[in-house]
């Protein structure tokens, strides 16, 4: 606890984020359980937290970790250190019976020499401000945090969307509870789509120097998707997530989270694969971002 402000400096350092939203990732988001840091005397050079998740797939249920907040000091970088803490953090895993640990990285190919592998695509597109068709089969609505969504909707359009995956995150009203209030902190958005009273699709964001930023999007059709685009770029440039199925015109596949394989054996028992090409072709919906 002595060295949270030292956490807090790194992870200012590293990201960039507000100091209101640090303070309250701290707070609410990070543990100091099952998290480490490398010190140099008594500073801190580098740092990583692990969020304790349960991972579905089918009836079976996985307790595992989300890796966020890899971070090394500005003076201490180039010497090892992020694998040093990498590798400080699988056997930690390994020795508490954890067989898969997941992460969302600025590197991809950083991670991949620590045998990392891409288990989620997603589909970016970015869009410029433009006049678009009428969406009137579709309503869209906005909430902040003067304005509080029906956290129950985005719950379920959550779970329908993941009922087509092979395996995901599990959530609770909770979790999107702490995730709305920690966006909140910058003002962070919510857009809800409905069609003939149904809701189809949410998106997290954040608007920065007018521009549209997406944290995270569910639709449950490739027209709702794209109908929001053409909603959102009424007013604003910017970028959104899709799903990888949904090839809007624009839009570029890219790899999103990746997992690591800590215990082969029981991690293939709970997927019921026989072999690493098979684990490592199962697609895991995960849209975590911390």
């Amino acid at each position: 606890n002595k060295d949270i402000p030292q956490a807090k400096a790194l992870w200012k350092q590293a990201f960039g984020d507000s100091d209101g939203y640090i303070d309250f990732n701290f707070k609410y988001n990070l543990t100091l359980e099952n998290s480490f840091g490398i010190y140099n005397e008594y500073k801190l050079v580098c740092m990583l937290f692990m969020l304790p998740k349960i991972l579905i797939n089918g009836d079976k249920k996985m307790s595992t970790y989300f890796i966020v907040g890899v971070s090394t000091d500005n003076e201490y970088r180039k010497k090892g250190y992020a694998r040093d803490i990498m590798a400080y953090a699988k056997d930690y895993l390994n020795k508490n019976n954890v067989p898969l640990v997941f992460l969302y990285p600025f590197n991809h190919e950083f991670y991949k020499k620590l045998d990392y592998h891409t288990i989620s695509h997603m589909r970016k597109i970015e869009f410029d401000k433009k006049t678009n068709n009428d969406n009137s089969k579709y309503k869209f609505s906005k909430y902040s945090k003067d304005n509080k969504p029906d956290i129950s909707i985005l719950l379920g359009l959550y779970n329908e969307y993941a009922k087509t995956k092979e395996s995901y995150f599990l959530r609770t009203k909770e979790d999107y509870e702490v995730k709305l209030e920690t966006m909140q902190v910058d003002g962070g958005e919510v857009l809800i789509i409905t069609k003939n009273n149904k809701p189809v699709g949410y998106v997290l964001y954040f608007i920065e120097e007018d521009k549209f930023n997406c944290l995270e999007s569910i639709f449950l059709s490739k027209n709702a998707a794209e109908k929001t685009l053409e909603k959102i770029s009424e007013q604003y440039a910017g970028y959104i997530y899709l799903d990888k199925s949904f090839d809007v015109r624009g839009s570029k596949k890219e790899e999103y989270v990746m997992m690591q394989i800590i215990d082969g054996n029981s991690a293939g028992a709970f997927y019921g694969v026989n072999n690493l090409d098979e684990l490592l072709n199962i697609e895991v919906m995960i849209l975590e971002q911390y």
